[in-house]
């Protein structure tokens, strides 16, 4: 038997809806008295669930599929874990961001049930890291990862795959954030470093339900989740427009602290991370001084 939550996978699998859509279906079944599963056992929904017909036909499609059972022995069997908004090992620093996730599939060990999940930093930039930038963040990683800091990215090539692996070299705790589904890897380039990266410890979790595909649109959404699992956002090498601007508007929205390494005035790369220095970044070049920034606020943990 399952529960009311349970249901809520079961929608999420279905093409065209997604987390608003899910949200505002709790919503109406609120205020109409009905559950979740009144809505999915039902042969007809009501129009005022306003349900488009390619949402309708994909639950039905569904349906034909699996069974309730079926789809979660299927994630079973592919080590794909359920974490809800409240279950206890939720992280808490991610609850207090404007917007959680209702909802995480995860891969690989749980570590948010290490004590270091709280003393979480993300690490981003450039998915066209210079020499510059691997030297410098493979620095500021082994630093943060002696300060038993757990290290946050987006698992993209580039800053973000650098910063993970670096970690997993340090023997540290690293989570990747997905902007897609488990059915998928993107690039398709990555797929040893995924492997190595969960045989080695390394937690990859999405909001994606396992067959959403990539899109572009699934990232700046992916951004959000990893600045807000994090104490602080540091961007290492970024262009004046760019995904790492958009992880680290999250954090100042939510009230994280964005650190902001240095580059050579000659890089394209260095004019992003000028531009949020300008805006109040603060300015790092070691993982001690991240440290000595936000010691405060580690030493809660």
């Amino acid at each position: 038997m399952i529960n009311k939550q349970q249901y809520w996978p079961l929608f999420l699998a279905v093409p065209g809806i997604g987390r608003q859509t899910l949200l505002n279906l709790l919503s109406l079944t609120k205020r109409h008295h009905l559950t979740l599963e009144e809505v999915w056992q039902a042969k007809q929904i009501p129009e005022f669930f306003h349900l488009t017909s390619k949402q309708m036909t994909g639950i039905s499609n569904f349906k034909k599929k699996y069974s309730i059972s079926d789809y979660y022995e299927m994630l079973a069997e592919r080590n794909i874990r359920l974490i809800f908004q409240e279950d206890d090992n939720y992280p808490f620093l991610l609850k207090q961001i404007d917007d959680p996730p209702i909802l995480l599939y995860a891969k690989g060990p749980n570590l948010f049930v290490d004590q270091a999940i709280n003393r979480a930093i993300a690490v981003v930039g450039t998915r066209q890291i210079t020499e510059y930038g691997k030297v410098v963040t493979s620095k500021i990683v082994k630093e943060l990862v002696d300060l038993d800091l757990m290290i946050i990215s987006g698992f993209m090539y580039g800053v973000d795959l650098k910063a993970h692996s670096q970690a997993i070299k340090s023997v540290g705790k690293t989570i990747g954030v997905l902007g897609y589904g488990f059915d998928y890897c993107y690039p398709q380039s990555i797929r040893k470093f995924y492997d190595y990266f969960l045989d080695s410890g390394g937690m990859l979790i999405s909001e994606f339900a396992p067959n959403t595909q990539v899109r572009p649109g699934n990232f700046p959404t992916r951004n959000r989740i990893v600045a807000g699992l994090s104490l602080g956002v540091v961007v290492i090498e970024a262009a004046i427009k760019s995904g790492s601007h958009i992880t680290a508007q999250y954090a100042l929205d939510n009230g994280r602290t964005v650190f902001a390494v240095p580059g050579p005035i000659t890089s394209p790369f260095s004019e992003g991370t000028k531009w949020l220095v300008n805006q109040g970044a603060v300015l790092v070049g070691s993982g001690q001084e991240i440290w000595e920034n936000l010691k405060n606020e580690l030493n809660e943990f």
